[in-house]
């Protein structure tokens, strides 16, 4: 009886272990491509944050658009390449840069990174 008591224990442990090992070795979800609406609200807690104008509210919202169209075209047949997406990030950032000015861009980087979902690598 005890053999079969440790036998069993055991065996409930290696299962565990197999089963956390498993959800360990999954690859880290990509956070989802926002919609409109979503984009829409990003710019007006960025627009309050950053003190914009109509104007350069209304110039995001498209960059924006235009910026996750390209992503989500980049995305749809599986895993983007590297390369290509640190393309995309460095022509939105800089048609961002030269949107807002140096000044504001600074502000506009910090707003993204705190509010940025935070990947598990």
């Amino acid at each position: 009886m005890k053999k079969l008591a440790v036998f069993t224990i055991l065996l409930v442990f290696l299962a565990t272990g197999y089963v956390f090992s498993q959800n360990m070795r999954e690859r880290p979800q990509r956070p989802p491509i926002p919609d409109s609406k979503q984009i829409e609200q990003m710019v007006t807690d960025l627009s309050a944050e950053l003190s914009l104008t109509t104007e350069e509210s209304e110039k995001l919202i498209e960059l924006f658009e235009e910026h996750f169209d390209e992503v989500k075209e980049k995305t749809e047949n599986g895993a983007p390449n590297r390369d290509e997406m640190e393309a995309l990030k460095s022509k939105f950032e800089t048609k961002v840069k030269e949107l807002l000015g140096s000044e504001k861009f600074e502000k506009f980087q910090n707003f993204m990174r705190a509010h940025s979902p935070k990947r598990r690598d």
